[in-house]
């Protein structure tokens, strides 16, 4: 049983040069397609990276802006400073600009603080205070100032009580700690008139 190898001649095939040539070309496109995949994926990261922090930030000042809204004339000074409204040192174990203190509705001492990266609540009903986290772990928030001009806190002073603070945070996996800042000023809810 003899066979015919003659059909071999007749077909043509690849050369080695339009082999090599194809892999090349396609090693081209797929590196391309991997690259492009990956500055994709790692822009989509940091997309949602920013939007964590923003949402968070968002939801700490309203929340904080709710509060100091709220607040109550501090006659008695049990809260900080007498005939005053807002008051920026309670605990003097931390900077003045970065903690604000306050009666709020119910008549308690309340403040918000910042410590190693973290914002805190403290609220002091005349016992223990009571210390509530209220950034996450994902955040570290590394500003926390109130910038308003302390005349405005006074009862007698002729002005509606207002606060203005900045908070300027960053994802903690950020590589870049690139940061955002955010501004806000909240005034007294009722009128700061006798």
């Amino acid at each position: 049983m003899f066979h015919n190898f003659n059909y071999l001649k007749n077909e043509k095939g690849y050369t080695l040069v339009e082999v090599l040539s194809a892999l090349a070309v396609a090693s081209i496109v797929v590196t391309t397609a991997m690259s492009l995949f990956i500055n994709a994926f790692s822009t989509q990261v940091k997309v949602i990276q920013r939007n964590d922090i923003i949402s968070e930030l968002n939801y700490l000042i309203n929340y904080m802006s709710r509060n100091l809204r709220m607040v109550q004339y501090d006659e008695s000074g049990e809260c900080g400073k007498a005939d005053s409204n807002y008051n920026q040192v309670k605990n003097s174990m931390i900077n003045t600009e970065n903690q604000i203190y306050f009666k709020n509705q119910e008549g308690n001492c309340q403040g918000f603080y910042l410590d190693n990266g973290v914002i805190y609540q403290e609220i002091d009903q005349g016992g223990t205070p009571e210390i509530l986290r209220l950034t996450s772990e994902l955040i570290y928030v590394k500003t926390f100032k109130v910038v308003d001009p302390i005349s405005s806190w006074e009862r007698q002073d002729g002005k509606q009580p207002r606060v203005t603070f900045i908070i300027e945070a960053y994802h903690i996996s950020d590589p870049d700690k690139k940061t955002i800042k955010l501004q806000t000023t909240v005034s007294q809810a009722s009128i700061d008139a006798e």
